[in-house]
């Protein structure tokens, strides 16, 4: 994938607010594009040549390219309708609406590059309309104003219509960019939309629920900021079982059983699954049992009787049954790996697979699965970073035991208690369970319930907390954050 980042900051723009981190906002952001291979241009305090000049330049170059990448950090302004972007020239207070269209940038016109080409990708990133404790922000109005998104285009904002974004929060960036910054380097195997909702959680959480970040998608394709994990990893399937979207019928008695349990109809599933069972396991080779596996386990997440009936009635026998002469089990991986891929291929943060999981982790201390498990091992190592529990170190490992660190923070009408951090034996993992389940806890049974979905057995769950954990938020400290009052 070819990608042309273009990054710009305004700290001066004419007798606008002085900002402290727009610069270093565009010079972080660059980095970060760079080290991922990145074409780069980064531009600080713009002014109107350079911006007719960037402008010619990627109205020329961009079909060569298959994504772009747009992001600003500066004053935003909208004048009679219109979305403009500050250059160092740029005085507010300006009434025609002529005078920005020469010496601002208009965002409509950066959502309108290659707008004919359907081929190319658009991350337009705006962290503007910011605020700076020192002063007030001057703008000719209090929001930007509606945006529409042309095909193939994802726009996000710092702050949400009518809000004011922030010029700090950490101690070289803006709350937004540091935190975008965060997520952007933790990116692998994580599409666009999903990496912005977690920008937005955590900037909800720093900002103590006083700014909320925006998006609006028209994107087509996924995109990934890093090359996703999958594509460099061997599987020991064909890419056709392993990023199953794009399997394609062979002739033979297993194609129709594979095409009902494509659909999301159970009805149809339990009728493909009947068929299955009414079959000689030597009669399927070892790709498509590692792919009926998959859809076993999904067809049991989608409520089909006859998959979940496979799962609690005599599982170990029905696998057993399905075992070569070696004692690989092509069957249970692909059941195993359906719990932690999905079927891009990419690695699940949170799996959907919450009735199976239970169920197929328990086997994980029986010899005759073990190359089963071995085989689940060695795919979940790049993901090391992202995994909490490993079912490959045997049936007798001990409790998986979390501990939570509290505090008390002010907010309207007094204190409230939060949870800070939770940890691992010493290891912060409060990014990885806040990215699975979300950061709420109801109570102690949910949140064990919840931590499923990051394949952990619920009975070798132990929270360790010094507070009843009832009705509390995770809000947790990143490294090098501030939290003066917004």
């Amino acid at each position: 994938m070819k990608v042309l980042a273009v990054c710009i900051g305004v700290d001066n723009a004419g007798n606008f607010t002085k900002l402290d981190n727009a610069i270093k906002d565009a010079d972080a952001m660059e980095k970060v594009f760079k080290s991922f291979g990145y074409d780069t241009i980064l531009q600080k305090d713009i002014n109107v040549d350079d911006w007719i000049a960037l402008s010619a330049h990627l109205q020329k170059e961009l079909k060569n390219y298959d994504s772009f990448i747009f992001f600003y950090a500066g004053h935003g302004i909208e004048v009679a309708g219109e979305n403009y972007l500050t250059l160092h020239e740029t005085v507010q207070d300006q009434e025609s609406k002529s005078y920005y269209d020469r010496f601002a940038i208009k965002l409509s016109e950066v959502l309108e590059l290659e707008k004919n080409n359907l081929s190319i990708s658009k991350i337009i990133i705006v962290d503007a309309c910011r605020d700076n404790p020192k002063g007030v922000r001057g703008v000719q109005a209090e929001e930007f104003a509606p945006i529409a998104t042309p095909r193939g285009t994802l726009i996000a904002f710092s702050t949400t219509s009518g809000e004011k974004a922030a010029d700090y929060g950490f101690p070289n960036n803006s709350a937004y960019t540091g935190t975008l910054v965060h997520h952007l380097k933790n990116s692998s195997n994580i599409q666009a939309e999903s990496l912005f909702k977690r920008v937005r959680q955590s900037v909800f959480s720093i900002t103590k629920g006083k700014k909320v970040t925006w998006e609006h998608t028209s994107l087509i394709d996924e995109f990934y900021f890093q090359k996703p994990v999958a594509q460099t990893i061997d599987y020991g399937y064909p890419d056709q079982y392993i990023i199953d979207n794009t399997y394609s019928y062979s002739d033979g008695n297993i194609a129709p059983i594979i095409a009902k349990l494509q659909t999301s109809y159970w009805y149809k599933q339990e009728d493909a699954l009947i068929s299955f069972l009414g079959s000689s396991p030597e009669t399927h080779q070892p790709n498509e049992k590692f792919l009926i596996g998959r859809y076993i386990v999904r067809a049991a997440s989608n409520g089909t009787f006859k998959a979940q009936n496979i799962l609690t009635d005599n599982l170990i026998g029905f696998l057993n049954s399905y075992s070569e002469n070696n004692k690989e089990n092509h069957l249970l991986n692909g059941m195993l790996f359906e719990l932690y891929f999905n079927n891009s291929g990419q690695f699940r943060f949170a799996s959907e697979n919450t009735f199976a999981s239970n169920i197929l982790l328990e086997l994980r201390g029986n010899e005759l699965f073990a190359k089963s498990f071995a085989y689940l091992n060695n795919i979940l190592k790049p993901f090391a970073n992202d995994i909490i529990y490993y079912p490959i170190d045997g049936a007798n490992q001990g409790t998986i035991s979390l501990d939570f660190i509290a505090a008390d923070e002010h907010c309207w009408g007094g204190k409230r208690t939060v949870i800070r951090e939770i940890h691992l034996n010493a290891k912060n993992v409060t990014d990885n369970i806040t990215a699975a389940v979300g950061t709420s806890i109801e109570s102690p049974d949910r949140f064990k319930q919840a931590l499923t979905a990051m394949n952990i057995p619920i009975s070798l769950i132990s929270l360790n907390s010094p507070i009843e954990l009832n009705d509390l938020e995770i809000r947790q400290n990143h490294e090098n954050e501030t939290f003066s009052e917004f």
